[in-house]
């Protein structure tokens, strides 16, 4: 039983870590063009790497 409760927490910490960089490392994955356009004017887009800057100038575009 305990292996079990070990288990899922390990789970969900791996799953939520997962998430994390996802999104936190690309937020404009999953927006389309207008919510990528809107995304370019905020502070948060002043915020990104210099790497995630050229990708999310590379993803948005097209929409221009």
């Amino acid at each position: 039983m305990i292996y079990l409760v070990i288990a899922a927490i390990l789970a969900i910490i791996i799953v939520a870590s997962v998430l994390f960089y996802m999104f936190a490392s690309d937020p404009w994955i999953g927006m389309n063009c207008e919510e990528m356009i809107d995304f370019a004017k905020t502070p948060q887009h002043l915020e990104l790497t210099k790497e995630q800057h050229k990708e999310f100038h590379k993803a948005v575009n097209p929409c221009r």
